[in-house]
């Protein structure tokens, strides 16, 4: 009997390991939680190769362009866009440090669709369209009912996506009314927001806390929502489609 028991004692806790287990092994990461398993594996590197003329000061954001089959870097120190290909060789620049057209200040967002860049300057609260091949092509303001949050962009069509904050819920106590994602058009006029907070944000009176997004090639927006631990999905029109996620035991929840 004791030797049932011990027997069971260690299936127990192979399974209660198993099922919890964060190992590494020849450089291949696996979490395991649950029936999933994710694996991330080094495959291989890109070098960027500066020269004496074109350097890199400071990666802002760092975006796969699938169209060009090229990166693009924004440049914190040199407040350009950089074109890098996919054997690491800067093939282009875009802007420069100013406030004239095609200029910058801080590129604070950046996006892409087949034949131009997008960007937010946060400074000059500007939008402002690139050709790939030509460069710049027109700038709107950055409408006055927002300002920056967060740190995504997305193009969908002819509307622009930015994460955002309506400056009218400024207050701490109103702060859980955002709607974080502003959708525009192409001359930066507001269509409409979405995405939402929940009970944590009124509780704890967070300010501030951008969200980021993507889209996908459906026009689904998915949303992160930081306190809740969770993923919202939406539509393009602002309809919430689904929410999944949940905390998990190695996270710390914010207290109030």
């Amino acid at each position: 009997m004791f030797m049932i028991k011990i027997i069971i004692f260690f299936a127990i806790s192979i399974i209660f390991y198993g099922c919890k287990r964060d190992s590494q092994t020849d450089g291949v990461k696996i979490n395991e939680y649950d029936k999933y398993t994710a694996k991330l594996e080094k495959v291989d590197e890109i070098r960027i190769k500066e020269t004496k003329e074109i350097l890199i000061g400071r990666m802002l954001f760092f975006k796969y362009d699938n169209y060009e089959d090229n990166f693009i870097l924004s440049d914190l120190v040199f407040n350009d866009i950089k074109v890098i290909n996919t054997q690491g060789k800067i093939i282009k620049v875009i802007g420069k440090q100013g406030s004239g057209p095609g200029e910058f200040r801080r590129i604070a967002r950046l996006a892409f669709d087949k034949n131009n860049y997008y960007t937010v300057d946060d400074v000059l609260r500007r939008i402002s369209k690139l050709s790939k091949t030509t460069g710049y092509i027109s700038s709107v303001p950055l409408p006055s009912e927002i300002y920056c949050s967060g740190y995504s962009m997305n193009i969908h069509y002819d509307n622009i996506l930015i994460s955002s904050w309506e400056s009218k819920y400024r207050p701490l106590d109103e702060t859980y009314k955002v709607k974080p994602i502003a959708v525009l058009d192409m001359d930066g006029k507001i269509l409409r927001h979405l995405g939402g907070y929940d009970g944590k944000y009124k509780k704890l009176k967070i300010y501030d806390n951008g969200s980021c997004f993507d889209i996908d090639g459906n026009g689904f927006v998915y949303v992160t929502n930081e306190q809740s631990w969770k993923i919202f999905k939406y539509d393009i029109s602002g309809k919430q489609i689904s929410v999944f996620g949940t905390k998990g035991e190695n996270f710390m929840e914010q207290k109030e």
